[in-house]
């Protein structure tokens, strides 16, 4: 009964790369919001000293997280600010691309740095550009829009690199890739 009903599912490709991305978002995204000082030193400190590196301004630890010590407008890089759950979908997409382009399990040793590194130079994108329009939003818009800005600049900002992130690695995986069977397969 089971497999009249469900065992389509897992013949599909594209069926069994939903279930993995599924699988993996419900197993770890309860998580996500656990092990604060995990996330300040490993998602915001390296976000900071980046950042710090790129406005060329020294950076400080707070009891929240760290500051950018700027002229104008001090940046806070709190444990909102982590990225923990965009790092969480982004080695979802990449287990799921993997899986779908090779399907070896040996093949995943590398999607946790990948994955890692993508979402630390996504938050350094998405601090710097948050930085700008809320320059921006203070000079033309009202004190009721700027937090509206802030939050949709970044969400436009993860959602370009994501979905570019996802590209390259698509585009990567089959680059020069074909799918054959071998008699050993």
């Amino acid at each position: 009964m089971f497999k009249r009903h469900f065992g389509n599912i897992w013949d599909s490709e594209l069926n069994r790369s939903m279930v993995i991305i599924t699988a993996i978002l419900l197993i770890c995204l309860p998580f996500a919001d656990s092990f604060k000082e995990f996330q300040r030193d490993f998602f915001c400190q390296p976000a900071a000293f980046v950042c710090s590196m790129f406005f060329n301004c020294p950076y400080t630890a707070t009891s929240e997280g760290y500051m950018l010590e700027l002229a104008g407008l001090p940046v806070h890089i709190t444990l909102q600010c982590s990225a923990v759950k965009f790092f969480i979908l982004t080695f979802a997409l990449s287990v799921a691309a993997i899986m779908r382009s090779f399907g070896d399990i040996a093949k995943l040793l590398w999607v946790l740095p990948f994955a890692y590194a993508i979402t630390i130079l996504a938050n350094c994108a998405r601090i710097i550009t948050g930085w700008l329009t809320g320059r921006l939003a203070r000079a033309f818009l009202p004190e009721n829009l700027w937090p509206s800005v802030h939050l949709y600049t970044g969400v436009a900002v993860f959602m370009v690199i994501l979905f570019a992130a996802y590209i390259f690695l698509l585009w990567s995986l089959n680059n020069g890739h074909t799918r054959t069977k071998t008699p050993d397969s």
